[in-house]
């Protein structure tokens, strides 16, 4: 149904008027389109199908049926004006909805120019390009195994200054883009492993870590955790190990020198009657900080403590 006001507003009423009626949301019939248009054309009446392909025409400057798929999706790549970037900004609000779409666009990126990339092409729309990004980046890992610790954290600082923006394209969204993902906490560890937690005593290099250190152990979780594959896993270890092995055996070593004078295993808390108390075996502190957060974001006033254990932290000594 339609009000009378806008009819009255509308007059004289003509064919693109009753064209709006039918295809109302034109982006997101251009996607469903796109995505499967056998599906899509079943799914229309003939005065439906008709107004879509008579709008599609008109905004567009192209036909459904003598141009195709492949050249509506090259279009859909190139944003050559508002009306394209505005589907392309629909497509990239929800790219999930859209199984084939990657494969339209994949099919319709034309050639690379003899003369390279130009200034206003579109990096972002061609799954190809971040799948070259991937690659190139997962080398750059692998390279890391023979620097140095200060220039491969360099290395990986300037990396995520040439990937990060990777991180916002679709193709991020749709799980592509792992190592870049990754490298967004390697950088973190980067700069977590910039230095190793200080202090003259044992006291001092724990309050230390609680406050800081503990940053470089949950990065490095972190960066694993991004990736699934077997190339990209040991690509994320290498990167990891030139960062974090000589931090993690540098405060090793300063620890046990600093424990050799002094260490005072602390007594677990003298709960009150009443206290229900959960206890997790070698619960690290980088997970306990995880899940401080969890907590207080469900609303839940939250005191994170940390203590010193008994050595050696096996079952015998170690439990409460």
């Amino acid at each position: 149904s339609v009000r009378i006001a806008r009819l009255r507003s509308a007059a004289p009423l003509r064919a693109s008027f009753f064209n709006d009626l039918l295809a109302p949301d034109l982006p997101r019939m251009v996607l469903d389109w796109l995505d499967d248009p056998v599906a899509f054309k079943a799914r229309c009446s003939d005065g439906e199908w008709s107004a879509f392909r008579e709008r599609f025409k008109h905004v567009y400057r192209l036909d459904l049926l003598d141009d195709g798929p492949i050249k509506v999706a090259e279009y859909l790549g190139e944003r050559p004006d508002d009306a394209w970037d505005q589907v392309w900004r629909r497509y990239a609000e929800a790219p999930t909805l859209y199984n084939h779409i990657p494969d339209r666009l994949r099919a319709a990126r034309p050639a690379p120019s003899k003369k390279g990339e130009g200034l206003f092409d579109r990096r972002d729309t061609w799954p190809q390009v971040n799948e070259e990004a991937e690659g190139s980046l997962r080398s750059a890992f692998l390279a890391l195994r023979t620097q140095k610790p200060a220039e491969a954290r360099n290395r990986l600082r300037a990396l995520d200054e040439e990937h990060r923006e990777r991180r916002s394209w679709v193709w991020a969204h749709l799980h592509q883009s792992p190592l870049a993902e990754a490298l967004g906490h390697l950088a973190a560890l980067a700069e977590a492993t910039a230095r190793i937690p200080m202090g003259a005593s044992v006291n001092a290099m724990a309050a230390d870590y609680a406050d800081a250190g503990w940053q470089a152990d949950d990065a490095s979780m972190r960066a694993l955790a991004a990736v699934s594959t077997a190339e990209d896993i040991a690509a994320v270890e290498a990167a990891i190990v030139s960062v974090y092995g000589s931090w993690l055996d540098d405060g090793v070593i300063a620890f046990q020198k600093a424990a050799v004078s002094v260490y005072a295993a602390e007594p677990p808390p003298d709960w009150p009657a009443g206290t229900c108390v959960i206890f997790s075996d070698g619960l690290r502190y980088d997970i306990g900080k995880r899940l401080a957060t969890a907590l207080v974001d469900r609303g839940l006033n939250v005191e994170l403590k940390p203590r010193l254990t008994a050595l050696p932290t096996v079952t015998n000594t170690g439990k409460p």
